[in-house]
């Protein structure tokens, strides 16, 4: 069974580099983690999670479809 990050590594990561793209922080955690952990997918379904509980919110992003993040 795959594991998610939880609240505390996601923000972590998120202050460790600011505004991020998804796939920013599942490195940032990975790195974190010392190993290949977390997938985008995994981090993206806990971030779209903890934005609708107000602890993240998206950032601007130069791209169409990329979704960047901040903390709240």
């Amino acid at each position: 069974m795959a594991t998610t990050p939880s609240d505390a590594e996601v923000l972590a990561a998120l202050q460790r580099s600011g505004n991020a793209a998804t796939y920013v922080v599942k490195n940032w955690l990975n790195m974190i983690a010392g190993r290949e952990r977390f997938t985008t997918a995994q981090v993206r379904r806990r971030l779209k999670d903890m934005e609708v509980r107000g602890l993240v919110a998206r950032a601007q992003s130069g791209y169409a479809v990329m979704l960047c993040w901040k903390a709240a």
